[in-house]
């Protein structure tokens, strides 16, 4: 993974963590190629503010009770459950610090970090997504965990969300 430094020009940075903007960064970090997009959410549990996971492809729509065609918000297959220690990862104030969420526009690469911190164990994580120009089909994500004062058990859990509206 790419080390995440300072916003240059092509690169829109949320710093500090602003949890009850998140959807703002969420649609500001949206990540296509004209036939896929994917908001900028975060992957694993988040309960510290407003989130609208999306996952949309182009010309797939459904009519709204007026009959105006809506964007259909497909299943989210970024979804992730983070374990340590045999505890779910949830983004909530007092456990989030040295947060960033970079969209590299340029690259087309979405960047977020955060050490994440409970029962005094202090966690790293750093998650890469993208959405291809090349393969219009592909969309790919990465995550990296490091534990910064402990050893133990880390878990990744990939999963489909269905249930996203």
């Amino acid at each position: 993974m790419h080390e995440i430094g300072p916003a240059p020009r092509w690169q829109v940075c949320e710093q500090p963590w602003e949890p009850e903007r998140n959807q703002f960064w969420e649609s500001l970090c949206t990540t296509g190629n004209g036939y896929l997009g994917v908001r900028g959410h975060p992957a694993e549990r988040f309960d510290a503010g407003p989130s609208l996971r999306g996952t949309y492809v182009a010309g797939v729509y459904a009519p709204d009770p007026a009959g105006i065609p809506e964007l259909v918000n497909l299943p989210d297959v970024f979804a992730l459950d983070i374990l340590l220690h045999g505890r779910r990862v949830r983004l909530e104030p007092g456990r989030v610090s040295e947060y960033r969420r970079l969209l590299d526009m340029r690259a087309g690469v979405l960047r977020r970090e955060l050490v994440y911190t409970v029962s005094g164990r202090s966690t790293r994580l750093r998650f890469e997504r993208f959405v291809s120009l090349a393969e219009p089909h592909l969309a790919g994500q990465q995550v990296e965990i490091t534990p910064l004062d402990w050893s133990g058990r880390a878990e990744v859990r990939l999963c489909t969300d269905a249930g996203v509206r």
